[in-house]
């Protein structure tokens, strides 16, 4: 088997080419991620998710089964723990939002395109459903909007526009929650920074509801999963003050 480094000198070479394309490139990488980020070489991965529904689907199709129960027989199944592996690495690192220019703002009819083709793509092999949680967690990645309050209008005209399933709603919940990342409080603080985000949420989908109201409904789900982390923190911390933690 060739080493990182003979690998690492055959993708230059196909960087350096005109004749294959950077989504077949990055398909390339995948096996190889964790061989490469700490190279000089620049990866095509994380760039070509965003820019290519293709490719999106094809990550979706490593690291998730099918909903029919069948399974690919393409590769050996040590090969396909190792996708599914990275794949979902690549899945969960991700930060941008389909459509992005480069001075920042974001090309709504460029996003509708790659969202509808994205879904499209992943119901074609057989798993559209989490699929659709990928692409709202993908959704979740949007800036601000020009009002302060997040997502951006272009994301919110596209959740509202369109007759989203559930399960966009679900990953864009999910992936806005796992954005925040990890807090710290003290023993006896409860869930003060929780409450603070949920009144937050429930501010902002009033603001918007009326032009927005899946949006609206959607910022309010995240409010109410706020409430509940609120309470979890505030029953922790009665009970560190009653055994005197």
């Amino acid at each position: 088997m060739a080493d990182s480094y003979e690998i690492a000198l055959l993708l230059e070479k196909l960087d350096a080419s005109n004749e294959v394309s950077d989504e077949t490139i990055a398909r390339l990488e995948v096996p190889y991620l964790d061989a490469f980020r700490y190279g000089n070489r620049k990866m095509k991965i994380h760039e070509q998710v965003i820019k290519s529904p293709g490719f999106f689907a094809y990550l979706i199709s490593c690291c998730f089964k099918r909903s029919d129960g069948q399974i690919e027989n393409d590769v050996d199944d040590q090969t396909r723990r190792n996708k599914a592996h990275i794949a979902y690495k690549i899945l969960s690192g991700l930060r941008g939002v389909p459509g992005m220019t480069d001075d920042g703002n974001l090309d709504a009819e460029a996003l509708e395109t790659w969202v509808f083709e994205a879904r499209r793509l992943c119901a074609e092999r057989m798993r559209a459903n989490i699929g659709d949680e990928q692409v709202g967690q993908i959704l979740a990645n949007a800036p601000d909007g020009s009002d302060g309050i997040w997502p951006c209008e272009p994301v919110r005209d596209l959740l509202d526009r369109i007759a989203f399933p559930r399960h966009v709603g679900i990953g864009f919940t999910v992936g806005k929650r796992h954005r925040r990342g990890v807090t710290r409080r003290k023993v006896f603080d409860g869930g003060a920074q929780e409450t603070s985000l949920a009144e937050k949420y429930r501010e902002d989908a009033r603001s918007i509801a009326a032009r927005w109201p899946v949006t609206g409904t959607l910022l309010r789900d995240i409010a109410a999963s706020y409430d509940v982390e609120s309470q979890r923190h505030d029953d922790d911390a009665a009970r560190n003050d009653q055994f005197g933690a």
